[in-house]
Parts: C-alpha cells; sequence; structure tokens
C-alpha cells in the first residue's frame, strides 16, 4: 500500500490511513519502505546510545541507538523501530504489551517519520504551520507548546493549516526562498482546544490509545494551498507563559543573529546529534535562513480563551512587514489566494 507525506512515497505492509493514499506504478521505487505486520521480536545490537529524551516529569520517553544497520529508535513502553542510516527502511522490531494499532501508527507518523527526514539530509522543524497570502507562517515550539492549538485557531481567520509538529524547509536555489513541504491532512489537538475552536465535527480518531489527543481534519477549501510548496516568511518561536503571573497580553519580539539561531537550532528535529557532520550542515542552514527569513518570539499567556489576541498580535505583526490586511479587530480579512 502507497501514501504520501512530505513530498515522500511510503510503501507499508499495512494502511496509513491518516495519509493521502497513491497510485502508482508498483514498479517504482518508494521513498521509504516501512514494515508493521509481524514485528520480529528481536532487537538489532545496540552499538551506543547517541539521544536520550523524558517527559517532564523525568520519566523516559525517546531513546535513540545506534546499530551496525542504522538507529534503533525507541519510545518507553510503547516500541521500538529499526531505521537504516539513510532512513530509507522503517521495520518495527518490537510493540509493548497491549500497544495497538492506532498506537503505533501516531508511533511513526508523529515523530519517528520525522527523526527519519533528518536521516534523509532534510531539516526540520519542530513546528506546526498556516498559509498565509504572503507566504507560510511557522508556530515553533517543544511539545505542549501550544502550536497545533494555535494553528487551528487562524482557520477562523480564514487561514489554511499547513502541517503539524513537523515542518520540511528547504533552501531553493531557483526560487531565492526557503520553501517548505506539505506534511499530510490534519491536526492533533486536546479536548478542551476541540471544543473552544468548535472543531468537534472535524474529529475523525483518537491520537492513540493512551493520549486523550484528537486527530482532527479540516478541509482545504483555499484552492488545495496546504497541499502545496510555499515560501516560508515568518518563524514564531512560542514562549508560553501563566497567566497567574499577570502575563495577559501576548506580544512579539524580533530576534535577530545568535538569538534567532539558537532559537531555530533548539526547535529542530535531531536524529544523531553526534553526527558531526549534519551538525554542521544544520547551524549552516539555520544561519542562512536566520538572515533571511523574520524570526519572532511569540509571548503567549497559557489561557486558551485569549487565543484570539494571540492571533490578533500575530497577524498585525504580518501586517507591518508583509502588507497583509487586517480589519477593524484585527481579523485577517477572507483569504484570496495569488494567481
Amino acid at each position: 500500500m502507497r501514501s504520501l507525506a512530505y513530498g515522500l512515497t511510503l510503501e507499508s505492509d499495512a494502511q496509513l490511513p491518516e495519509l493521502p493514499q497513491l497510485k502508482t506504478d508498483r514498479n517504482a521505487r518508494a521513498d521509504i519502505t516501512v514494515r508493521l505486520v509481524e514485528p520480529p521480536g528481536v532487537l538489532p545490537e545496540v552499538l551506543d546510545v547517541v539521544l536520550t529524551k523524558a517527559h517532564d516529569d523525568g520519566a523516559p520517553w525517546i531513546r535513540i541507538a545506534r546499530t551496525a544497520w542504522g538507529y534503533l529508535i525507541s519510545e518507553a513502553g510503547i516500541a521500538d523501530f529499526a531505521v537504516d542510516r539513510r532512513g530509507r527502511e522503517v521495520v518495527l522490531c518490537r510493540a509493548g504489551p497491549g500497544v495497538g494499532e492506532l498506537t503505533l501508527r501516531h508511533a511513526l507518523l508523529d515523530w519517528v517519520l520525522a527523526l527519519v527526514l533528518c536521516l534523509r539530509g532534510k531539516q526540520v522543524l519542530h513546528a506546526s504551520s498556516i498559509v498565509t497570502p504572503d507566504g507560510l507562517c511557522a508556530f515553533a515550539g517543544p511539545s505542549g507548546a501550544g502550536k497545533s492549538t494555535l494553528a487551528a485557531s487562524f482557520i477562523a481567520a480564514g487561514y489554511p493549516v499547513f502541517c503539524d509538529d513537523c515542518l520540511v524547509v528547504e533552501q531553493s536555489a531557483k526560487a531565492g526562498c526557503f520553501e517548505c513541504t506539505p506534511a499530510y491532512p490534519g491536526l492533533r489537538l486536546w479536548d478542551d482546544s476541540v471544543e473552544v475552536l468548535g472543531l468537534r465535527n472535524h474529529v475523525t480518531q483518537s491520537v492513540a490509545g493512551y493520549m486523550p489527543k484528537h486527530r482532527v481534519v479540516i478541509e482545504d477549501r483555499a484552492n488545495g494551498l496546504a497541499a502545496r510548496r510555499h515560501p516560508l516568511a515568518r518563524v514564531y518561536c512560542l514562549n508560553r507563559r501563566p497567566r497567574a503571573a499577570g502575563f495577559d497580553t501576548p506580544w512579539v519580539e524580533p530576534l535577530e543573529g545568535k538569538d534567532a539561531l539558537m532559537e531555530l537550532v533548539s526547535r529542530s528535529w535531531m536524529c544523531d546529534p553526534t553526527d558531526k557532520t549534519a551538525l554542521v550542515q544544520r547551524f549552516r542552514f539555520f544561519a542562512s535562513l536566520a538572515k533571511q527569513v523574520a524570526i519572532r518570539k511569540l509571548h503567549v499567556p497559557d489561557d486558551i480563551a485569549l487565543l484570539p489576541d494571540v492571533r490578533r498580535a500575530v497577524l498585525a505583526d504580518l501586517a507591518n512587514e508583509q502588507g497583509t490586511s487586517l480589519d477593524h479587530s484585527g481579523q485577517a480579512l477572507p483569504y484570496e489566494p495569488r494567481a
């Protein structure tokens, strides 16, 4: 079964209903081969561990280890995936007790694939994004920063959602800008976000068996804009602050030079931080991006009721330099795609 994600063709032995399905020449080689059915149950020998991440409470989350074949990517208690060093093949080695297909697909699509893209030489921001008349607007930040919820709130202002949590950015010599590749349809939202934003009718399924998030798919009515490549116009690095501390007004802070570079690097995906060649390429790429694309720190009150204020702050900032038209309340005027 063949499907499409991030401009790449995936050949899988299991159905991936979250992705657009493809009918292509079976003799043509897929970009990535995925094997999820009947895990072999044998883990490859670990040579050394290159990365570990924990949850906020200190509990183990992700471990990435180098193997003779490539890498072993593991999520504690969920699954272990073996990936070849070039990011061409992904094999489920072992699933945790009681872990179902839905949870395995979530692990594959929503974080393993982001790391595989890195192995393929792609530069990937941990960001959700929307399409505006003047290019792509990205919201970067760690897990729990509110990237998906903020992106979803822009639907009310007429902007299509482009990606959720994983934004592939490439430097285009032909176009003379940085361009972004479409991900796949859908956002992952908590229940309160779904209710506040009125998106209950767009919920397709749960994200995973252990996670009370919903996968929300919203039709792109603006001529399929979310399925095309777009130039990157702005990156907003989210800084979520508690409203209890008296912070109830969002504001946008320009970032330049080293500050902009470090924000971008810290908000990007990396599979193997011990790979010196990949590290150099990563820093050079984001240094170039910071010189050409406006980078902002977006200070956000931790209150979903203030999302309209955050949206107005972003749209006002875009209007300052991009010429976006706003109405009297700070809302974007109806979206009109350029010819």
